[in-house]
């Protein structure tokens, strides 16, 4: 089981009658192998994780001592040396959904192979993840793969966040510049229409001079406004390009 827990398994039930064929390795096993000490494979498993954690020996000792110091965290050394009660305390309730991952290696706690880290030196580790001032999202992914403690996440973000030197050189969406239209060569060859919703009135801009308010109307319907149009058409000639704007 030691072993297993590095790996994020999906276990599925197959029926037997699914299973055509009988795995051979799994039937002609070779007899002859000693049956292996547990003991001896949980300490090179804790081993293992100590190696892989990528903390050095005197930070070790002293995520220990502080462990040792928090309340929290002795509730669940307690829990993990004498077991989990379904009527957990409530400074267990973090850890209760988990508890199969956690085990402690010479006076510290690791989830897997996550470090759980005490409250004390919370702050210190927050500093180290944000050393190169990289993003939230960055520094939670950098953090995952070796520490653990309780809403991490968010007190990345709040970190990052009361970051200055990130605040003062954090991406800014770019404005777009305005664009502008070019001028026709000729009146009516452009037409702007501007409509207002609720005034019910709407305004017509010719590219070169022409600017022409549209009789009051109760009615907004496309029929109606093609009306008023065609009648301005009729007059000026037919536009080639027109374009709307809806203000509401």
């Amino acid at each position: 089981m030691q072993r297993l827990r590095r790996y994020d398994l999906k276990l599925e039930f197959k029926p037997e009658k699914y299973l055509i064929v009988a795995d051979t390795l799994s039937r002609a096993f070779d007899r002859s192998v000693k049956k292996s000490n547990t003991e001896e494979e949980i300490k090179a498993h804790t081993d293992m994780i100590r190696q892989n954690a990528q903390v050095s020996d005197p930070m070790w000792e002293k995520i220990a001592t502080h462990t040792k110091d928090d309340e929290e965290l002795k509730d669940v050394l307690n829990a993990v040396h004498f077991g989990w009660e379904s009527d957990h305390a409530q400074s267990l309730k973090p850890y209760y959904h988990f508890r199969g991952d956690i085990t402690e290696i010479d006076g510290v706690l690791v989830k897997g192979p996550k470090v759980i880290i005490p409250k004390t030196l919370q702050g210190d580790m927050l500093k180290k993840i944000h050393e190169g001032h990289l993003g939230i999202e960055k520094c939670q992914a950098r953090a995952r793969q070796v520490m653990y403690w309780p809403n991490i996440n968010n007190d990345i973000e709040n970190h990052i966040g009361r970051c200055g030197t990130c605040q003062k050189h954090r991406y800014k969406q770019a404005k777009e510049p305005m664009g502008q239209h070019e001028i026709p060569e000729k009146p009516w060859r452009k037409l702007a229409r501007s409509r207002l919703i609720h005034a019910v009135w709407q305004e017509l801009l010719d590219g070169c001079r022409l600017y022409i308010k549209l009789p009051r109307s109760g009615q907004i319907r496309r029929s109606v406004v093609h009306k008023h149009h065609k009648s301005h058409e009729i007059h000026h000639g037919k536009t080639r390009s027109s374009f709307c704007g809806c203000v509401r």
